[in-house]
């Protein structure tokens, strides 16, 4: 079965997931041999300087960028949210280091009862250490989404609001949902932010380095 991959607004690149999944089995797993690699920033990393926080920072450099935004991770999203910086798409799982977030915008509670209307958000299944085919093609459809919203309304990062944002609520773990992120997400003209714990935010800018490296992550996985 074949997906898009968009290289741009304009130009989608077709891509066979068989490579990396198994045709009986829709899940591929993290091999230990990946575990230390994948802890180094896949981007630029902020931390706190000059008495700003890493939010700050980011918000200082990408306040007026138009291209496509994607969080993944609650703390991350929540603190970019609460500075004025609206993601296109947030990926979430409710929790942090393992423990219920509990943050003003993206608890559970909130997300299913006020905050979105059912047709912005969606769930996913990825368990812990693994990647699901349902997750790609899950990123891939609202990602999609989001690139026609993109060509017709068009705003900087900094001054974008609540009808701009779509949440995917993963049931599991999201963190190496960065990768599927990366994968789909336009090519030079989309960033994905995610937390580096213990030290800020990662922003990897999606260009054809960042797509040629998750593809090499990719096919290091275990069906």
């Amino acid at each position: 079965m074949q997906f898009v991959c968009a290289n741009s607004w304009h130009s989608p690149v077709r891509v066979d997931l068989d490579k990396f999944f198994d045709g009986k089995t829709p899940i591929i797993r993290l091999p230990a041999s990946l575990r230390s690699s994948l802890k180094i920033p896949m981007g630029e990393l902020f931390v706190p300087r000059g008495g700003l926080s890493p939010q700050e920072l980011v918000k200082q450099k990408y306040s007026e960028y138009d291209g496509t935004v994607v969080t993944v991770g609650d703390v991350v999203t929540g603190t970019l949210i609460q500075s004025g910086l609206m993601p296109n798409l947030a990926i979430i799982d409710g929790q942090t280091l393992r423990g219920p977030y509990s943050g003003r915008f993206l608890s559970r509670k909130n997300l299913q009862q006020d905050f979105l209307p059912k047709r912005r958000w969606e769930t996913v299944e990825n368990p812990q250490a693994t990647l699901t085919r349902a997750s790609f093609t899950k990123i891939q459809s609202i990602l999609n989404d989001i690139n026609q919203q993109m060509k017709s309304r068009l705003l900087p990062f900094g001054q974008r609001n609540l009808e701009f944002l779509n949440v995917l609520l993963c049931s599991g773990e999201e963190d190496l949902l960065v990768i599927p992120s990366v994968f789909y997400a336009p090519s030079d003209n989309s960033l994905v932010m995610y937390g580096q714990p213990g030290q800020g935010i990662v922003v990897v800018k999606v260009d054809s380095t960042s797509k040629t490296k998750v593809t090499e992550i990719l096919s290091k996985f275990e069906a």
